[in-house]
């Protein structure tokens, strides 16, 4: 197989323009800055009622936690637009300085297996986009391009950060396929890259560390997010300051995906590896 490094070249046809464009500097939302030093810690909230969500919200406030996802896939009043963009507000409010970063995970996904079509999810994060209730909104990849264009398009022009996401739950795809997918999310504009995986052996964490390790290389200042689930991934969700990979996921409140640390225990873990990095003694 071609070296990696060189097949970034031939995906991007030798124009780095598409890797460098709104990669210029650190992407900084409010105070966090997103690529810099630790890897930042977001904690899923995945319940389905309100008064549940409030209590995540607020513990999560309490303990300062970098961001909190929203995953609304699983909150009981999803088909109700309305309903879900007052409830960003209240959260968002609960949150206090922790970012909200809003989340209808599809079931093709990994996320609840619910009769929710296209048109809905479209509507639903355009209005949450337009009512500035967020900080940061998932889309995923693999919905209709045209659409997804338009929809970051109106992030933008309302502050609105955007994470473009793939999941893969049955394998890992391989370092072309990866970095394929990482570029498709540069070239329509995306804010920070986020691919997730399932191995099957050490190899496939191996594919996900290299594939992040070289697009990091390519492209320092991109905010990127690359997890190989479960526990034979375990090793990227605590070394993204390593490898490249700048927001890790923790558990909280119950996992949202295999293999999440708890918050407390990846806290620690993850500022042990950072003053040993720092550290002139090793």
């Amino acid at each position: 197989m071609k070296n990696l490094s060189k097949r970034i070249d031939e995906l991007t046809n030798f124009d780095y323009n598409v890797l460098v464009k709104g990669a210029c500097c650190m992407l900084k939302i409010k105070n966090l800055t997103i690529g810099d030093g630790i890897p930042k810690i977001c904690v899923p909230m995945c319940s389905a009622n309100e008064e549940q969500l409030i209590k995540e919200a607020d513990e999560i406030a309490a303990k300062h936690v970098d961001i909190a996802e929203w995953r609304m896939d699983h909150y009981e009043n999803v088909f109700d637009i309305k309903r879900v963009v007052s409830f960003a507000e209240t959260l968002k409010k609960h949150l206090a300085d922790t970012l909200l970063l809003c989340t209808f995970r599809t079931g093709r996904e990994g996320g609840n297996p619910i009769a929710f079509d296209d048109n809905l999810y479209f509507d639903m994060n355009k209005a949450l986009i337009k009512s500035r209730h967020l900080d940061m909104i998932d889309l995923e990849l693999f919905m209709d391009k045209l659409r997804l264009k338009e929809l970051i398009a109106t992030a933008h022009i309302y502050g609105v950060h955007v994470i473009m996401s793939n999941h893969d739950f049955h394998r890992t795809p391989g370092k072309e396929e990866l970095m394929t997918r990482l570029i498709t999310m540069k070239r329509m504009e995306a804010d920070i890259l986020k691919i997730a995986v399932m191995p099957k052996n050490e190899e496939d964490l191996l594919t996900l560390l290299e594939v992040t390790q070289q697009m990091k290389s390519r492209v320092p200042k991109q905010a990127l997010v690359t997890i190989s689930m479960g526990k034979q991934g375990l090793l990227s969700r605590i070394s993204g300051e390593i490898f490249g990979s700048s927001i890790t996921f923790a558990t909280m409140h119950g996992q949202s995906a295999p293999g999440q640390i708890p918050y407390e225990e990846l806290q620690k873990v993850l500022q042990m590896i950072h003053q040993n990095l720092m550290s002139d003694d090793i």
